[in-house]
């Protein structure tokens, strides 16, 4: 017998039935597919010329290569700890930071190591110089960013930055760093002087260029937002709201729309080409942090649950 007192339910002898809560219903497409990778899974790079997507393991010591045409782990490059950032440097070649003082160049063609510098400082993410020759390396912990060459390692020159800078982008001729401690976005030369500063507060983060190369996409954590800015300009062009703990930013060009990681909501949402909440919302994993979509499909970094979902990329 089971009684209702108060709109308890009690087991008989008046023990108390465990309430019953429903968790929250999440509303948006559910991932066709969550591959497991290394630990703590960051940011992601398009390998588009062997069909592959590499997985940079921040909490781990390799990259993993995932094969999209079966979306499995194809291959695991062992790398120095806490690969960061990924940065472009031809069809087959991509250059890797990592956490534990080290910059890498990756030979896609072999998925070898190609090269492997020791730094002397924590590495954060990183920018190419047009020819390929050098790369700029943020120093978080020295509130700085490092020109290496990418022949031998050498440092070629450095310059100071705000506190705790974080992402970096080469606009043109103008790099863009996130300054996480400051809550500024600072805006400089290549020859590292700085010619304009943006104070939105919070906590820039994540940098990258936009499509076309005119703009940075910068995300703020703190400000759940993501800022776009005109580097030449020395502006801010328009701002996506309302992302709780904005992560990683990708550009759709065919239709034009942004996706937007909500690490706090563990969703990827859709903006359209003026920066309106617009379109579908991806169910992720746990702390999703790195974005990348291709024509077809949308992959998602899961740093709180060492996977990548992907996702049929849906038209808005």
């Amino acid at each position: 017998m089971v009684w209702w007192i108060l709109g308890c339910t009690l087991r008989p002898g008046g023990v108390p039935e465990p309430e019953v809560v429903d968790a929250p219903v999440r509303e948006g497409r559910q991932a066709e597919r969550v591959i497991a990778v290394g630990k703590g899974p960051d940011a992601l790079f398009h390998d588009a010329a062997r069909a592959r997507v590499l997985v940079a393991n921040v909490e781990d010591s390799h990259v993993s290569v995932i094969a999209t045409s079966t979306r499995s782990v194809a291959a695991s490059i062992p790398i120095a700890k806490g690969p960061w950032g990924f940065v472009s440097l031809s069809s087959d070649r991509v250059a890797v930071t990592s956490w534990e003082r080290a910059l890498s160049i990756i030979d896609l063609s072999t998925d070898t190591v190609e090269k492997a510098f020791s730094l002397p400082f924590n590495a954060g993410g990183l920018a190419v110089s047009a020819d390929g020759g050098s790369a700029w390396v943020v120093s978080p912990t020295e509130d700085a960013v490092v020109s290496i060459s990418l022949t031998d390692g050498a440092e070629i020159s450095r310059f100071n930055t705000g506190k705790g800078p974080d992402g970096i982008a080469r606009i043109a001729d103008r790099l863009v760093v996130g300054h996480t401690k400051d809550g500024t976005i600072g805006i400089y030369d290549l020859d590292g002087n700085r010619v304009g500063l943006l104070s939105p507060g919070g906590k820039p983060e994540l940098v990258h260029p936009s499509h076309d190369g005119r703009f940075a996409l910068v995300s703020n954590f703190d400000l759940g937002r993501v800022h776009i800015v005109d580097p030449a300009a020395g502006s801010m062009v328009r701002e996506l709201v309302d992302v709780e703990g904005a992560e990683d930013t990708w550009e759709r060009v065919d239709p034009a729309r942004y996706l937007v990681a909500s690490f706090q909501t563990e969703r990827v949402l859709t903006f359209d080409a003026d920066g309106v909440r617009k379109g579908p919302v991806y169910l992720t994993g746990a702390k999703p942090i790195g974005v990348l979509a291709t024509s077809t499909e949308l992959w998602v970094s899961n740093y709180g649950d060492n996977s990548v979902s992907v996702f049929e990329l849906a038209s808005p």
